[in-house]
């Protein structure tokens, strides 16, 4: 048996010979009629002895019309599976666990689809029939569905993601260097966002986006892909093949959609945009987008609401992002990186039960850089294990002073794609434990989605280790990377983290809410703790709530602090000990 194999528990078998076929029809009537699965009992000659009603709706057909009927004739698909798993009558066989079989149901325009199982029933040692589990997982399907639509399109805009652009324009790469005709990528920047963000509130600017990414999609041809690649960052792809003018005539077109006012919380804001265009076919995808973002770069700097196109000696852009990684590895010697921690609320008690450890990095010139800032590079470079050992002996140590004054709180500390690939990790983990003297069930380290799904045996492995040291795990940003349902119980995770992005959507976005709601049961399901990111409003607390979902951490409560200021707001709310 399996996690998925809902069984055929109480069903005789070759070890009790004291059950006549009779008595054995009987009985599992008796047990089918009470099940909330599909049970069916095909005979040695493959016609339907016994089914219940859920086995009959597979086919939309009523009970007594099945019965002896043969089962190809029922459920052809069933037939089918037995056929291409070479599974004959009479053969010792292991039951066949979750296998699929697809189809429609009257009434319903949804395509259907269940897991079926199949098990030989021997009586007194003769080969008495088949017993046939039946599990309608249709909902499952569709919310797999969602998630995989979701982590191939922006939560916010609906528009092509960063991973589905990069697909694609790989892909168009390929086409270009075999054609020698080049992929066109503009690469847009809305101008003085931040300031009509800050302004108007976080909700006017997520209104904003959604308006301008209507304008761009509306703009452009089907062929041309359009992504909201970062805040208010957006990315045109186009080929040769589907571009029917110059690049910069392309260009033009985004501004001119973009003339026009909008309307936003009882104001009209005019929107301007810096745009980098960057043409070829004999480089990588990665550079191409990269050569436009350093072209939207220098309009930036040139005064904004421009257009211009990349050429080599822009690379100067690179010379600084190298002397950002000199500055980086200096910092790190230097002590320029600082550990905030931001309070994570337990929704029903109404109390402060852990923080999240935050990083920042006070850049002697460039003041404090938040962690869009660096943590790309320091990834890139490796830098990353330098500062994830740093953040997590600080906020271990931290911690472990704190639970002694009487603050029982757990620790939650992020790990890098970088640091789960090193072999170190563990002993790091172990070694800063026993060094600050923190209880290990007090630490949470937190992992991406789309980190578990990479190499998935070797995570799976890691993350073992790391649990048996005592720690607890959670899964980060959660609903934004597609990880396979099925996947994921196979991975020792004690708390889920829903993504700021589906929570920024839960009040105005019935299917925001509806995957928020999903991913809450989901994690029920799963005897997983669930917390909600990103959480700015009381509308959103109050949604969260009425949801049952167990705690949440965001600007609400409170921005991440600097540990003295934890502390003074820590002593205002109740404590408990999680544990």
């Amino acid at each position: 048996m399996t996690a998925h194999d809902p069984g055929f528990s109480g069903l005789p078998t070759a070890g009790d010979p004291q059950i006549d076929p009779a008595e054995l029809l009987s009985l599992f009537e008796c047990v089918a009629s009470a099940s909330s699965v599909g049970l069916g009992f095909i005979d040695r000659n493959l016609r339907v002895t016994s089914i219940n009603s859920v086995f009959a709706s597979v086919d939309g057909g009523a009970v007594e019309d099945q019965v002896g009927r043969l089962l190809h004739e029922v459920v052809p698909g069933l037939w089918t599976e037995l056929e291409r798993l070479d599974h004959h009558p009479g053969e010792r066989y292991e039951p066949v666990v979750t296998t699929e079989i697809a189809g429609n149901v009257p009434e319903d325009p949804r395509t259907h689809h269940w897991w079926a199982s199949f098990y030989p029933v021997r009586v007194l040692g003769d080969f008495a029939g088949i017993g046939v589990v039946v599990v309608d997982v249709t909902d499952r399907k569709e919310l797999e569905r969602q998630l995989r639509d979701q982590s191939l399109h922006d939560a916010l805009t609906g528009l092509a993601n960063r991973a589905l652009l990069m697909d694609r324009a790989k892909q168009l790469m390929e086409m270009a260097r075999s054609d020698q005709k080049p992929v066109s990528v503009l690469f847009m920047d809305l101008d003085n966002f931040k300031t009509i963000n800050d302004g108007l509130g976080h909700h006017a600017g997520d209104e904003l986006l959604v308006a301008v990414a209507r304008r761009l999609a509306g703009a452009m041809r089907s062929e041309e892909t359009v992504c909201r690649f970062g805040d208010d960052e957006f990315v045109i792809l186009a080929s040769s093949h589907s571009v029917h003018a110059p690049p910069e005539l392309m260009a033009a077109r985004v501004m001119d959609v973009l003339r026009s006012p909008f309307e936003l919380a009882g104001h009209v804001i005019s929107v301007t945009t810096s745009i980098g265009i960057a043409s070829g076919f004999d480089v990588s995808a990665e550079e191409l987008i990269r050569n436009a973002h350093i072209a939207m770069y220098k309009a930036k700097v040139g005064g904004k609401n421009a257009t211009v196109s990349f050429v080599p000696s822009m690379q100067e852009v690179i010379a600084h992002r190298l002397q950002l990684e000199i500055d980086m590895r200096a910092a790190v010697e230097l002590g320029q990186f600082t550990v905030l921690y931001q309070p994570i609320i337990d929704l029903q008690l109404d109390s402060i039960t852990g923080v999240e450890a935050l990083v920042r990095w006070d850049h002697p010139i460039r003041g404090r850089l938040g962690p869009a800032e660096f943590l790309g590079l320091a990834e890139d470079t490796g830098m990353i294990r330098a500062i994830g050992r740093l953040v997590l002996r600080e906020a271990c140590a931290t911690m472990a002073l704190w639970r002694n004054q009487g603050m029982p709180l757990s620790l939650a500390v992020n790990i890098s794609p970088c640091q789960l690939e090193s072999p170190d990790l563990i002993e790091e983990v172990r070694h800063t434990l026993e060094e600050t003297g923190l209880d290990p069930a007090s630490l949470i380290l937190e992992i991406t989605e789309s980190l578990v799904m990479r190499e998935v045996t070797v995570v799976i492995e890691r993350l073992k280790a790391l649990k048996e040291i005592g720690v607890r795990l959670a899964i980060d940003d959660f609903g934004t990377g597609y990880s396979s349902l099925s996947y994921l119980q196979q991975f020792p995770i004690d708390i889920l983290k829903i993504d700021q992005s589906f929570v920024r959507g839960i009040r105005d976005s019935p299917e925001q809410r509806a995957i928020v709601h999903a991913l809450i049961e989901l994690g029920r399901a799963l005897e997983l703790e669930i917390i909600a990111e990103g959480v700015e409003s009381e509308t959103q607390l109050r949604l969260l709530r009425q949801e049952r979902c167990d705690s949440a951490q965001g600007y609400l409560f409170a921005p991440p602090l600097a540990r003295r200021h934890l502390e003074l707001l820590a002593r205002e709310w109740r404590l408990r000990d999680p544990a």
